[in-house]
């Protein structure tokens, strides 16, 4: 794919700009269909991939737990979204390349028609008018050295440029324009093609749990390309707001050999703040989209897809509970009455063995007290200790 090349003088923005961009939307679009292709050493590792994450699923079935019919149809979305991703260029295409590369300006064209911003789509050629009227205005200059008129008792006309002249003021400033807007979008564009590019290798990354922190990754990494440029749109569009009023004003008093001693600074000052605010908005989405929890919530879904966790284990029993049929007031009512009923009787037995044990333990106390030898008393070894019967008892009670 030929893209343009780069051209000096008035058209060197315009061109360095659609030059990077169509770099990028080539590495997007033939790195993919490189790599994915059938004979490709990323196409046959993918296949492997594919291969050993359906035996471990098949050693699973054999030798360990029942799976449920959700981990089965997870399983099976995840094959069905690594296939497509790693080979079905038009699906791709649609969701993906489209998306991070051409949604964006879709995005700021409605912004910016509501807002009042210049349209997005000549964003590129109005960066390029910018900087012609950045080169006019350091050939005309402030007019301090070619005595230009002085339009009033103006404080700015005063400063005589020794601190900071007025060619170095003027080289500065167009340098920082360029750099920030070159630099800015050679970020998101170029990096936006080459990630495009890796999704048949990174799509064989989802698969396994222990690799899909690289594929999350990448996943953000796209979003934040997508992101960087709508957030660079929106911020080049009204960086153009401010720009052009005071380019014309400035090239307006020039060209009417007015003094504009004041410009070289003003300029510099716009476009340092123009650098800093592009690098500024790309920090903040890089901070937005990769140490956010969001990327949390990918990783979660697509290991649950594959391992169920306790959380989702206890939801489902909480569920199966749930759908469980309620029992009717009659059955409440009987199920509260035998279970006071079975309390009332554990209650009694307890009563019964506790007074058990309490007679028990004091008849033993007496029994062992009763058996206790008394202490023997002096004279006790001679007392009779039968009844006396005398003769005649005798005699009668064997008579008798």
């Amino acid at each position: 794919m030929a893209c343009p090349t780069i051209q000096t003088g008035s058209h060197f923005l315009a061109t360095t700009l659609y030059s990077i961009d169509c770099q990028a939307r080539a590495i997007g679009g033939y790195g993919y269909g490189a790599l994915a292709d059938p004979g490709s050493s990323v196409a046959t590792t993918l296949t492997l991939l594919v291969t050993i994450f359906i035996a471990l699923f098949g050693l699973r079935l054999l030798f360990g737990p029942t799976p449920q019919a959700r981990d089965v149809v997870g399983h099976v979305v995840r094959i069905g979204l690594v296939l497509t991703i790693a080979t079905a260029w038009p699906a791709w295409r649609t969701v993906a390349y489209d998306l991070v590369l051409d949604g964006p300006v879709e995005v700021a064209r409605a912004i910016g028609v509501q807002s009042g911003l210049p349209e997005s789509d000549a964003m590129l050629n109005r960066l390029q008018d910018a900087d012609n009227g950045i080169i006019l205005a350091t050939i005309y200059g402030s007019g301090r050295l070619t005595g230009g008129v002085s339009a009033g008792a103006d404080i700015g006309d005063a400063t005589s440029g020794i601190a900071l002249s007025d060619s170095i003021a003027f080289g500065i400033s167009r340098t920082a324009f360029l750099a920030s807007t070159i630099g800015s979008f050679a970020v998101v564009r170029l990096c936006a093609g080459i990630l495009l590019a890796l999704a048949p290798l990174m799509a064989g990354l989802a698969l396994f749990n222990w690799t899909i922190g690289v594929f999350t990754g990448w996943l953000r990494a796209l979003a934040f390309c997508a992101l960087g440029s709508l957030m660079l749109l929106i911020c080049q569009g009204a960086m153009m707001a401010l720009l052009f009023p005071w380019l014309n004003d400035v090239l307006k008093l020039r060209q009417d050999n007015v003094l504009a001693a004041s410009a070289p600074t003003e300029l510099l000052a716009l476009t340092m703040g123009f650098a800093i605010l592009t690098t500024s908005a790309l920090i903040l989405v890089a901070r937005l989209t990769f140490f956010s929890s969001g990327h949390q919530l990918v990783r979660q879904v697509l290991q649950t897809a594959r391992t169920p966790s306790r959380e989702t284990a206890q939801h489902r029993s909480r569920l199966e509970t749930r759908n469980m049929p309620q029992p009717s007031r009659a059955e409440l009512v009987a199920n509260a009455l035998e279970v006071s009923t079975r309390q009332d009787r554990s209650d009694t037995r307890i009563a019964r063995s506790i007074s058990n044990r309490s007679t028990d333990t004091l008849t033993v106390r007496s029994s062992e007290h009763t058996n206790r030898a008394a202490p023997p008393i002096l004279g006790d070894s001679f007392r009779r200790n039968h009844r006396r019967t005398s003769v005649a008892a005798g005699m009668r009670n064997t008579l008798g």
